[in-house]
């Protein structure tokens, strides 16, 4: 495809005054054209604000990564036309754990893409080969070969579902002390990851760099 109109040999035939207007107008598109380039060098990036993770290993291994966060919840009141009060949406407390991203050598991916409103968050990162093994002491339900997204339901402050995100539905499966997060995540066809904790304080953003 050109970039560019094609040429007609009649162009020659056009007035000196008409070439000179062209011309005149060429230079007007190419100044802005410039000008509109210099402010976007010297304009400042936007601050990056979430999760964002990089793989600096030296292996050449792309890694895959889930992570794990809480959410407290939040309720959202909508108004009617009229301006009177209508529905009123809640969301509960709940964990939220999502896997696979792919990270390839010395690339970044961001995972939340807003400010971070927890200190910690968790993750569980690896290679194909397991030549890099990025592991914790926190078991959390997961599907080790396939992206999934799972979402643990918090009543109390105490776990009492697994919801499993599917294109096809959500499936479930209670947690009990007859039934306790191990056989829950089973019942799913899923299994428990040991996932690694993250602290990051009290900052909107934040850069974890996978390295040897």
């Amino acid at each position: 495809m050109k970039l560019y109109p094609s040429f007609h040999a009649n162009c020659w035939h056009e007035s000196p005054k008409r070439r000179l207007g062209t011309f005149t107008g060429k230079l007007t598109v190419l100044s802005v054209s410039l000008f509109a380039s210099a402010l976007a060098a010297v304009a400042p990036e936007p601050a990056f604000a979430g999760l964002q993770f990089c793989n600096h290993t030296n292996g050449g291994s792309t890694l895959a990564l889930a992570i794990a966060y809480y959410n407290p919840g939040t309720s959202h009141t909508r108004s009617r036309k009229d301006g009177s009060t209508g529905l009123t949406i809640i969301v509960k407390p709940r964990w939220t754990i999502r896997g696979w991203w792919e990270i390839a050598q010395n690339e970044c991916t961001t995972v939340i893409d807003h400010d971070l409103s927890q200190a910690h968050y968790y993750y569980y990162a690896h290679s194909q080969d397991y030549s890099y093994n990025y592991s914790g002491i926190y078991q959390i339900c997961g599907h080790k070969y396939s992206q999934f997204h799972i979402e643990y339901e918090i009543d109390n402050n105490e776990l009492v579902q697994i919801l499993a995100l599917k294109s096809s539905g959500i499936d479930s499966a209670s947690v009990n002390p007859e039934t306790n997060l191990g056989k829950a995540c089973a019942d799913l066809n899923y299994k428990l990851l040991p996932f690694k904790q993250l602290y990051v304080g009290d900052t909107g953003d934040y850069t974890l760099n996978f390295i040897d």
